[in-house]
């Protein structure tokens, strides 16, 4: 019974280690979720520019200034959005920012398919987007050790790291030929679909609870910052 025990408990694992942090059913539910998520991203970074430029017969000048509305409130909120993530609970975090996404989504779908769509709604709406994606930015890398255990963690790093190099290539490349059949308005309901699928797929996981990290937003970001520049080895980074 003893050998068996030990037999049993040496193939378990062996899958884990084979499957890495795939072997864990809450990261396999997340990775998904991240896979949807990133999918849908890939229709902003090409339909965004096809909307203004094409469909709206904008300069690229104002092309540049949508993509840099969105991509302002990243670079500004990863502070406090970092501090945020070691205070909260992060799959809510992830998933109200899914769900508030996958309405923005379809906001500009109707604006788009109804033929109401005006530059300043545009920009309007790349800001808010720019912000929620900002805000749930740090939360993605700090639920890994929720899902899995550490010895996992380089697998997890990687394969989300995976998604994203994939997502480059076939993502924009998948989005053009959608936009180019269906038209980029019903193009940004696909969008919706994937927030709503990786949304779904968060509702499922099941975590414990998070312990929550005392102190101030403001304190924990000077903190960091002191870190940072008290360390060589970041600054060379």
């Amino acid at each position: 019974m003893k050998f068996l025990f030990f037999k049993s408990q040496s193939k378990s694992n062996d899958e884990g280690s084979r499957w890495g942090a795939l072997a864990y059913p809450n990261f396999r539910k997340f990775w998904l979720a991240t896979v949807m998520r990133v999918f849908a991203l890939q229709f902003r970074i090409i339909g965004l520019p096809w909307l203004v430029g094409v469909d709206l017969d904008k300069s690229p000048g104002w092309v540049g200034i949508v993509a840099l509305c969105t991509a302002l409130p990243t670079i500004i909120l990863s502070l406090p959005a970092g501090s945020l993530a070691d205070r909260f609970d992060n799959r809510k975090m992830i998933l109200w920012s899914n769900t508030a996404s996958g309405f923005l989504y379809l906001i500009l779908t109707c604006l788009v398919v109804f033929n109401v769509v005006e530059l300043w709604m545009v920009i309007v709406w790349a800001l808010v987007s720019g912000t929620l994606a900002g805000f749930v930015s740090p939360a993605q890398q700090a639920i890994l050790p929720q899902l899995i255990d550490m010895k996992a963690i380089t697998s997890a790093v990687a394969l989300n790291g995976l998604i994203w190099n994939v997502m480059r290539i076939l993502g924009p490349a998948i989005a053009g030929v959608i936009i180019a059949l269906i038209g980029v308005g019903p193009s940004f309901f696909v969008t919706t679909i994937g927030y709503a699928i990786a949304s779904y797929l968060l509702i499922t996981l099941h975590l414990e609870s998070k312990e929550k990290v005392p102190g101030k937003t403001k304190g924990a970001m000077l903190e960091g910052i002191k870190y940072v520049f008290s360390h060589g080895i970041f600054i060379s980074v």
